[in-house]
């Protein structure tokens, strides 16, 4: 069988295209944190007590590796290139943490669970029914919110819904809208705690 020169260089070329393809780096995923928002100047000076900030309950649904967007009422999108960096229930708790710790500087913060015999004042425990982006171009968070004394008397239960509209789908700022709102609520219930401590 003849090989011609045309088929050889044909080869060739081929082999070329084909290597400085495979030594192309991928691109991988990209990764996300929400982060505390500023929140000094709205610090409150309230008299110093111990702040149990658990449970943070977070829907199964959004406690997912890809980052969410609501398509619709019942329909969800998870991003394979746009990805949380540590699971979203262990962000936002450190998140709102630091957020609370900024807003009630004269007080002692602790995570739940915690140990009996570091027994908190307060408790404050927050269940997330909706947090992300809505394909209309809205960033929503929803949440209920409880706080308990030492002895487990209710003494707040609220319904927080924080929004913002005219959002693009741009990952870094739907993450960066998360965070302020997650920072908006942070203000409401340190609000809450210092009408009844």
């Amino acid at each position: 069988m003849k090989i011609s020169l045309s088929n050889i260089i044909r080869a060739l070329l081929l082999l070329v295209v084909l290597s400085s393809c495979a030594s192309q780096p991928t691109k991988g995923p990209d990764y996300y944190l929400l982060s505390s928002s500023e929140l000094v100047s709205q610090a409150l000076n309230l008299k110093s007590f111990k702040l149990a900030v658990g449970p943070i309950e977070v829907p199964v649904h959004l406690d997912r590796e890809g980052i969410v967007t609501h398509e619709s009422q019942n329909r969800l999108n998870y991003s394979d290139n746009h990805r949380w960096a540590e699971p979203l229930n262990e962000n936002l708790r450190k998140t709102l943490r630091a957020d609370l710790s900024q807003l009630l500087p004269n007080q002692q913060l602790i995570d739940f669970p915690y140990r009996q015999s570091n027994r908190p004042d307060y408790q404050l425990s927050v269940t997330i029914e909706k947090f992300g982006y809505l394909s209309e171009g809205k960033v929503v968070l929803i949440a209920q919110s409880t706080i308990v004394n030492a002895k487990g008397k209710q003494l707040d239960a609220s319904y927080i819904k924080l929004e913002r509209s005219g959002i693009s789908n741009d990952p870094g700022l739907i993450v960066s809208t998360m965070s302020e709102l997650l920072g908006e609520m942070a203000v409401q219930l340190a609000g809450k705690l210092s009408d009844k401590v």
